[in-house]
């Protein structure tokens, strides 16, 4: 309500207007009903996410994702101590690995004995 004499201001509310809305004897049942449900909806969701949440089965891409990070992994070890990791090296079999076929084929131990060839050769960074 607008009074006489008294420019209106829209869109500003003091802190008792929105107090007054928001207590419950001055919200409509519709109002209520819809805080209500949503609030209701909001806790099941949650409930369900929670209780549902250990068996949560990865998105078609994401196994793609976790081979990347593993061959990045093996790459640093590489780099970390080159003729340690070299002396241990096996290529990973094409099903143990969490990839698309890959059209590069995995590097010889002899490529991996050192930091430059770790580095600068092509072939191997681009299969790590």
């Amino acid at each position: 309500m607008v009074q006489v004499g008294k420019p209106a201001t829209l869109g500003v509310c003091s802190d008792q207007h929105v107090s007054m809305a928001l207590a419950p004897g001055n919200m409509s049942k519709a109002r209520v009903g819809a805080w209500l449900l949503s609030l209701g909806v909001s806790l099941i969701t949650a409930i369900v996410m929670l209780a549902t949440e250990p068996r949560m089965a990865m998105v078609w891409d994401e196994a793609y994702i976790l081979g990347d990070a593993e061959r990045l992994r093996e790459w640093f070890r590489a780099l970390r101590e080159p003729v340690g990791f070299a002396a241990g090296w096996h290529p990973p079999a094409p099903a143990d690995e969490l990839m698309l076929p890959d059209p590069v084929s995995p590097p010889r131990r002899e490529q991996v004995t050192t930091r430059s060839e770790l580095l600068l050769d092509r072939r191997v960074v681009g299969w790590f």
